[in-house]
């Protein structure tokens, strides 16, 4: 069986925060400043923050694989307990507890009253899906929600 890739999309709100911070970091701050070390202080947290974010999802084999600038992370589909499309009692009052909420993407380690604590690897809050396995819950976003179901389903038939 070949691998299966599929999209991380970021949805409108992503979009529009992602570009309202970056220009208020890259232009206003410095500006308003007039500082070397805040501007640089913006740029590498701006670059480390795209650095960590979902770019897409590759399952080959038993594997999920969450693509990164910074690398892979890599989700081992083995004692899958659920998986489906989240609802929205799953992201109710979500709590970051480590990690991005908005900024090219929601990341990182968050807490919901449904779920407890997660690993979020989201750019679309349209398209959740939850993957809770023996070890951990993760919340991901595909862009084709059915395809990338379907597609873990059969990796772990």
């Amino acid at each position: 069986m070949s691998a299966q890739h599929f999209t991380a999309p970021y949805d409108r709100t992503t979009k529009i925060l992602s570009v309202a911070l970056t220009t208020l970091l890259l232009i206003v701050v410095p500006t308003a400043t007039r500082s070397k070390i805040a501007t640089a202080v913006c740029v590498l947290g701006l670059i480390a923050l795209y650095a960590f974010s979902p770019r897409s999802y590759t399952i080959d084999g038993r594997m999920l694989l969450v693509h990164r600038l910074i690398g892979a992370k890599r989700i081992p589909l083995t004692g899958i307990r659920e998986l489906r499309a989240a609802n929205a009692a799953d992201l109710s009052g979500a709590i970051r507890l480590f990690g991005n909420g908005g900024l090219f993407g929601y990341w990182g380690i968050f807490s919901t009253a449904k779920l407890g604590t997660s690993r979020w690897y989201v750019t679309d809050q349209n398209r959740p899906v939850v993957l809770i396995t023996e070890a951990k819950t993760y919340v991901l976003s595909p862009g084709d929600v059915a395809g990338f179901l379907t597609a873990i389903q059969t990796a772990m038939a």
